[in-house]
């Protein structure tokens, strides 16, 4: 007697549209997941590369009558007036003094690869992305709000090291500026206008303190390395339009000022 064949039927198309649109949805949701570890293994990576340059540092300065390198700009400084006029040469400015110690890259051929490229960033490796702290590097903010000399920090006037930023994240300018200093929305980043991160103009040349989930990796004097959010370094923030008050100055007692008559300048104003 033959076998009666069992009647097997396939998917229906309903079927079919609900498999596919749970395919989507988990997809949706997987996405910026991986997108997000990604984002997060290139800030361990920039994070690392920072931890070199405080190393690197720390070499300099004991080679150094433990000063710090000075004068971080690409280009010889021709505005105002004042002894930033005498000009230095690209020897003196401070990625190549601190090339000898670390031996990656050369950015005074503009190969910023290696240690001192920034895999967040959407610049190739002829583009900076570490800025030098402008307090750091100038002295006499708490007597004129420009900054008066050009100086090589020594180890002994800086009151608190661990605290006071040296390099940070920033743009193909090499400095970071303070979070109180006035510069216009078209030469530092994140406004209400401009998106963070968007590589316009206004995000390309200074401070850059969302670049990482937003937030910022800063390697400090003593050569360690922290990452901070957005609005603890750069008060209110990179997603509204900056305004200068009192807590910038108190950020800037936190984390840039470098001796204790700056820190105590930027505390009168807090």
């Amino acid at each position: 007697m033959a076998r009666r064949r069992r009647f097997e039927p396939g998917f229906t198309l309903i079927e079919l549209l609900v498999v596919i649109a749970i395919i989507a949805i988990l997809a949706a949701i997987l996405f910026p997941v991986f997108a997000g570890v990604k984002e997060k293994a290139r800030q361990v990576a920039c994070m690392n590369n920072l931890k070199n340059i405080g190393t690197a540092t720390n070499m300099y300065v004991q080679d150094y009558d433990e000063t710090y390198p000075a004068y971080p700009f690409d280009a010889p400084v021709s505005w105002g007036s004042g002894p930033w006029q005498t000009g230095f040469s690209s020897a003196s400015r401070w990625v190549p003094q601190l090339m000898p110690y670390v031996k990656n890259g050369n950015p005074t051929l503009k190969d910023n690869s290696g240690v001192w490229h920034c895999p967040s960033s959407s610049g190739g490796f002829q583009v900076r992305t570490y800025g030098y702290n402008q307090v750091l590097m100038r002295e006499g903010w708490e007597q004129n709000t420009n900054g008066l000399y050009y100086r090589f920090p020594a180890l002994a006037e800086i009151d608190a090291p661990a605290s006071t930023i040296f390099v940070a994240d920033g743009g193909s300018a090499g400095r970071i500026a303070p979070p109180w200093w006035g510069q216009t929305s078209a030469n530092r980043g994140g406004t209400a206008s401009v998106a963070p991160g968007a590589g316009t103009a206004a995000n390309t040349l200074w401070e850059w303190p969302d670049r990482h989930t937003g937030g910022g990796n800063y390697v400090f004097c003593d050569g360690h390395a922290k990452w901070l959010k957005d609005n603890v370094a750069y008060p209110p923030g990179m997603s509204e339009k900056r305004v200068i008050g009192k807590s910038a100055y108190k950020a800037c007692v936190d984390w840039f000022a470098a001796t204790a008559s700056e820190r105590n300048w930027c505390l009168s104003k807090s």
